[in-house]
Order: structure tokens, then C-alpha cells, then sequence
């Protein structure tokens, strides 16, 4: 959703509960999250459109698997960027390192939304003819990659804990043996 235009999809897609035509005004807002409280998600998941449902569905397994997930909606920039920073951070918290985008389009412009160490699933060469669920198929838009990549990142995020508590071990003994 690259700068100020609005996407009219085509694909056929459900009526996501969490969704709100009212919300679609500010460019992004919060679909759905588990974390509850002011516990913050483990990991974002971010589409627009049809993509959202992808998100939904990929958010549903993780959840199962005990994961802390927000699904945000994301389906204009510009209008997003004009919000207050209290509203931006409340929907994207610059402290969640781990997010995902999911555009049946150019991956440009999503590094910003999702950061250095999150991912992006989008089409970066010139494209497919055929029918939908092959071509979403093709360039790995279905549950089961973005899935995968959401379940690598946060797989990451735990090796990075284990050798920081190791580090941390260490420090710690190497100073209790010090006189």
C-alpha cells in the first residue's frame, strides 16, 4: 500500500471480525490481540486487504501454540504516518522487534513498518497470470509460510534470550570469583 493510494481487491475474502470501516481512516489499527492487559505481543502480524485473512489465520495456530499475537491492519501509509506518535506506538510498539507483512504486492516501503529484524512477504519481481489461490501459492501467500517465517523469528528471538542468560551467567560467575 505503498504511499496514499487505496487498494479495491478482488479476491473473494471474509468479514474478519475486528475489522471496522471507522478504523480504516486513521490507515492502520489493531484487528485482534491476545496479549491482554499491558502485556505487550510476542510478535505482529500486518496485512492489508485480502492478505488480512492470511494474517488471521496464521495468528490462530501461533495463539494455539500458546504466543502472544497482534493482528494490525495496515491498509494505507500516509494516513497512518499523520496519526499522533501515542497512536502509532500503540498500534505498532517500537519495542516488538518481531513483525511480518504480508502485500499480494511490492515489498517497498514495508521495511519501515516492520524494522530491521522483521520480515517481509511480498512479490519483487514482475509477476504471475493464473488463477488466484496458484498465484498466492506461488509466491508463498498462505498461512503456512507466513506461519513458518513468524514462527523463525521468534524462534531467533529465544536463541538470542538463551545466549544473552548464558552471557549474563557468566558475568555473573566471573565476578563472584573475583576477590
Amino acid at each position: 500500500m505503498g504511499g496514499g493510494k487505496w487498494r479495491l481487491d478482488r479476491t473473494v475474502s471474509a468479514n474478519l471480525e475486528g475489522t471496522s470501516a471507522n478504523e480504516v481512516e486513521r490507515g492502520g489499527y489493531i484487528v485482534s490481540d491476545n496479549s491482554g492487559g499491558n502485556i505487550l505481543p510476542e510478535i505482529i502480524l500486518i496485512g492489508t486487504g485480502s492478505e488480512l485473512c492470511l494474517c488471521e489465520g496464521s495468528a490462530k495456530i501461533l495463539r494455539q501454540e500458546g504466543r502472544r499475537v497482534r493482528v494490525v491492519s495496515l491498509v494505507c501509509w500516509r494516513p497512518f504516518d499523520r496519526q499522533p506518535s501515542e497512536y502509532k506506538e500503540k498500534v505498532l510498539p517500537s519495542e516488538i522487534k518481531k513483525c511480518v507483512s504480508v502485500e499480494a504486492g511490492s515489498p517497498m516501503g514495508w521495511r519501515e513498518y516492520v524494522g530491521e529484524e522483521g520480515k517481509v512477504i511480498g512479490v519483487d519481481e514482475f509477476g504471475a497470470s493464473g488463477a488466484y489461490l496458484d498465484t498466492f501459492n506461488k509466491y508463498g501467500f498462505n498461512e503456512e509460510n507466513e506461519t513458518k517465517i513468524a514462527k523463525s523469528l521468534l524462534h531467533q528471538q529465544h536463541q538470542k534470550c538463551l545466549r544473552n542468560r548464558k552471557l549474563y551467567i557468566k558475568i555473573i560467575s566471573n565476578m563472584l570469583k573475583t576477590p
